[in-house]
């Protein structure tokens, strides 16, 4: 339990560390693009969510 913990802040720390090089790479427009998709992977999920909590969709 504890080396997870271990692993997930180091992985957290290291996103930190990179996401100014990160910004920086992919410009504005990139960064507009990579939130659009990820709304969009995230309404798709609610969609999904909402269809399997209703009991239409099989697990």
């Amino acid at each position: 339990m504890l080396a997870a913990v271990v692993v997930i802040l180091a992985l957290a720390w290291l996103t930190l560390l990179l996401a100014i090089p990160i910004q920086r790479l992919l410009g504005v427009t990139g960064l507009a693009i990579v939130s659009r998709v990820v709304g969009i992977l995230l309404a798709v999920q609610f969609v999904f969510d909402g269809i399997r909590s209703s009991g239409q969709l099989a697990d």
